[in-house]
């Protein structure tokens, strides 16, 4: 996950961000996806409907916490573009004070709402993810159009798959979910991020990818439910090993796939609500 708040911040270098678009792309529709999985997700897992529980899993931001994380940093981003300081340096100095801010409160227990410590919107995690932002911002600027030599890259990748297969106990946590990075964890995930963004790079031109681009938003609120439910599907008449597994993967992005076209052609407000306006005038 760490990779798409890197290119999140690769991808709003040098833009003013605009909480109009933080809030009608990625909150509202977080919350209208998380209320309409809230039921069948509680009723199939056998547990206890509740007031608390759907307001923390739908209005404060719990079911998709990624876009809730991602959501809480583009609006720190947006406070401190408001000091009109444009060094990037003043970015990646504010990303890691709070990033060891998020850590430390983690760490402390504090809980905004009884035993859910990360209510409101997985503030600690947007918190700490901004590191991760700074580190993609810093990306755009000082490589930009520009990409890494072919054995550059490759020479990477082995250290990287090497280093993942000879010391994996010893690389360090890079966890943002569960506000547990530590330091040479974040390095080493970084090594990692650029591995797979210079890969992305060199992808050629195809509109299924670019499709997917687009609407990356969709996908990773259908990316939860459907596997669950297909899985509970599945293990009632069929025994789960790789192969069953492997189709539970292919039906879930085809469903996927023709979900996100019915939105994307007929009922785009689920994306922005704004459409809604724009489609009455």
């Amino acid at each position: 996950v760490n990779v798409f708040f890197f290119v999140s911040g690769f991808l709003i270098l040098g833009k003013k961000i605009q909480p109009s678009n933080i809030l009608f792309r990625i909150m509202i529709p977080a919350v209208i996806f998380s209320t309409l999985e809230y039921f069948p997700k509680v009723l199939l897992a056998g547990g206890e409907l509740s007031a608390v529980s759907f307001m923390t899993e739908t209005l404060g931001g719990g079911t998709y916490w990624f876009l809730s994380a991602l959501g809480v940093a583009q609006l720190i981003i947006w406070a401190l573009q408001k000091t009109g300081i444009k060094s990037i340096w003043f970015y990646v100095l504010c990303s890691v004070l709070l990033a060891l801010a998020g850590i430390m409160i983690n760490r402390s227990g504090f809980a905004v709402l009884g035993s859910d410590d990360s209510f409101p919107w997985k503030y600690k995690q947007g918190m700490i993810c901004t590191v991760f932002m700074a580190a993609g911002a810093l990306y755009g600027k000082y490589i930009g159009s520009k990409s890494l030599g072919t054995w550059a890259l490759v020479l990477l990748s082995c250290v990287y798959v090497l280093g993942c297969v000879l010391f994996s106990g010893y690389l360090g946590d890079s966890s943002v979910l569960y506000c547990s990075l530590q330091l040479s964890g974040f390095f080493w995930s970084i090594a990692g991020i650029i591995c797979v963004v210079e890969l992305c790079r060199r992808l050629p031109e195809w509109e299924p990818i670019r499709f997917l681009g687009r609407n990356t938003i969709l996908f990773y609120m259908m990316s939860g439910a459907l596997p669950t439910v297909l899985t509970m599907m599945f293990s009632r008449y069929l025994a789960l090993n790789a192969l069953s597994l492997l189709l539970i993967f292919v039906l879930s992005y085809a469903i996927a796939i023709i979900l996100t076209m019915i939105i994307v052609r007929y009922m785009p407000f689920l994306k922005d609500l704004r459409t809604l306006s724009r489609n009455n005038k």
